[in-house]
């Protein structure tokens, strides 16, 4: 980044510079999954297809990725009121049990993007020092605007309390990715990915939002 706009977490922003530009190459994904990008698939498997090219994503950039499974056992069911978490995706360091990233997919409605927030923060409470990245993807028809993410944002740049316990900020930087979708013959299909926020120390650091989406595929 061309600005000095004071230190922002450099793995972190790496990290989400990498991951977006995969998800944007035309020379990856689409030819793995061409109905998720151009032919259409059902809206019931898009959730499905997104945690399997989430995978394949994380292994192409040099991590060792696994896709929903409750590693975070260590959750207080009786004081928190929660299980086991199951992120839709962990990237380890390959190598060692170091995570590196969690992401989340969800369709944008109602609060369903404001709790999967939550989720994120919870578990980057837990593992706080190996993290370099907390990722939340949302899908949506149409592109949303600032305000209808405010409650999100706020989550990840504020922490929270839940049944008396306190959720910090996590220690990385929180990236909000928008994916746009269209519809074709068969479904719908990823149209696009727009950066949307990116959260660190407090702040949604606009510059590098900005930065990220004039990055050519």
């Amino acid at each position: 980044m061309k600005r000095n706009e004071g230190f922002v977490h450099p793995e972190g922003l790496t990290l989400a510079d990498r991951l977006l530009s995969a998800l944007r190459k035309k020379d990856f994904l689409e030819p793995i999954y061409p109905a998720l990008f151009s032919q259409g698939i059902p809206e019931g498997s898009l959730h499905a297809y997104m945690l399997s090219g989430l995978l394949l994503l994380g292994e192409h950039l040099g991590f060792s990725p696994i896709c929903d499974a409750p590693v975070f056992n260590q959750l207080d069911n009786l004081l928190l009121g929660e299980g086991s978490k199951r992120p839709d995706s962990i990237w380890y360091e390959r190598g060692c049990s170091a995570i590196r990233m969690l992401v989340e997919f969800e369709h944008y409605q109602g609060n369903a993007i404001e709790q999967k927030a939550r989720n994120l923060l919870i578990m980057a409470n837990v593992c706080r020092a190996e993290l370099h990245l907390i990722t939340l993807i949302y899908w949506t028809d149409q592109i949303r605007s600032l305000a209808n993410l405010q409650s999100a944002c706020h989550v990840i740049a504020k922490g929270f309390t839940q049944n008396g316990s306190r959720f910090k900020p996590a220690d990385c930087p929180f990236f909000l990715l928008e994916a746009c979708v269209g519809q074709a013959e068969q479904g719908i299909f990823l149209a696009s990915f727009i950066a949307r926020q990116f959260i660190y120390d407090g702040e949604n650091k606009l510059y590098i939002v900005d930065c990220l989406n004039a990055k050519e595929s």
